[in-house]
């Protein structure tokens, strides 16, 4: 076997090859269990959600006892349990008031809202996967949507700005980022979504490019949160949880943002979240 020219060894050390292979494991990842349902995605989420759980703890308090580790794992767990074998309207109170107590207790531990935060985030990435799948009516289809439109933003905007560069993004967050790339993610979720025309009866094309766009939009916020996140606490990498590329964090960074961002779109659309999935592509009834 010949040894690694220097210009393939760097591509595999690249930030590049990094997103390239997050978006060939995760997003099968998800799809497969998505496709599966039940309790084999039950288990994904709750996974996912715990490692981020996990990370943004350790983040905010490096030296976390297990102890701590465990029973923020165990609300977070609790809380998505509810969701996913209740409705809505029922599982909402108990969360919110673990949110409330988990709130007053990072204020006295003198942690502010970030306590708070991390819960929040962790159980509304969990909760969205599981209200968009769990959705009857195109409940695949539109979590293979949001998936397609996150992975094509992270990887085109990554490859179009690190090609063309010009003026920064938000050079105090994020030095790497470009206008220029961001733009590339834009085109690349509009090529997304207009990838699904055609496999979803009765949509609209512009409708689904305009929503592409605006997930598109919000997964790059959710990187330049994370992005924030890391600097205020002075952390390179979420955890080391998968070796040689960082944290689950830095790989859902996008995709938690799109979750949340689908969810407030059906919402101020709908009025409801009935039905998220179908009304996230079709729109209400």
């Amino acid at each position: 076997m010949q040894p690694l020219q220097p210009e393939s060894a760097g591509f595999l050390k690249s930030n590049l090859f990094v997103r390239i292979c997050s978006a060939l494991v995760f997003a099968p990842l998800v799809l497969i269990a998505g496709w599966l349902g039940g309790w084999p995605f039950l288990v994904l989420v709750l996974v996912v959600s715990g490692a981020v759980s996990f990370e943004w703890l350790r983040i905010i308090i490096p030296a976390a006892t297990p102890l701590a580790i465990i029973l923020m794992l165990g609300l977070v767990f609790a809380s998505l349990y509810l969701i996913a074998f209740n409705p809505l309207q029922t599982a909402f109170w108990p969360v919110f008031l673990l949110f409330g107590g988990i709130v007053v207790a990072g204020y006295a531990l003198g942690l502010k809202l970030w306590l708070g935060a991390g819960f929040a985030y962790a159980v509304l990435l969990g909760a969205a996967l599981l209200m968009i799948r769990n959705d009857p009516s195109l409940g695949m289809t539109a979590l293979g949507f949001i998936v397609a439109i996150v992975w094509a933003t992270d990887i085109f905007a990554y490859l179009v700005g690190r090609t063309l560069k010009g003026p920064k993004l938000w050079p105090a967050i994020s030095p790497g980022k470009t206008w220029s790339g961001a733009f590339g993610g834009l085109c690349a979720a509009i090529a997304a979504s207009a990838a699904f025309y055609g496999l979803i009866d009765a949509v609209s094309l512009t409708r689904l490019i305009l929503t592409g766009l605006v997930l598109s939009v919000a997964s790059q916020c959710g990187d330049l949160f994370e992005s924030w996140i890391k600097r205020r606490f002075k952390v390179k990498d979420s955890s080391h949880l998968i070796p040689g590329h960082g944290g689950v964090m830095d790989r859902v960074d996008g995709l938690v943002f799109a979750l949340i961002a689908a969810l407030l779109l059906v919402w101020l659309t709908s009025g409801n979240l009935d039905q998220p999935a179908r009304t996230l592509l079709l729109g209400s009834a």
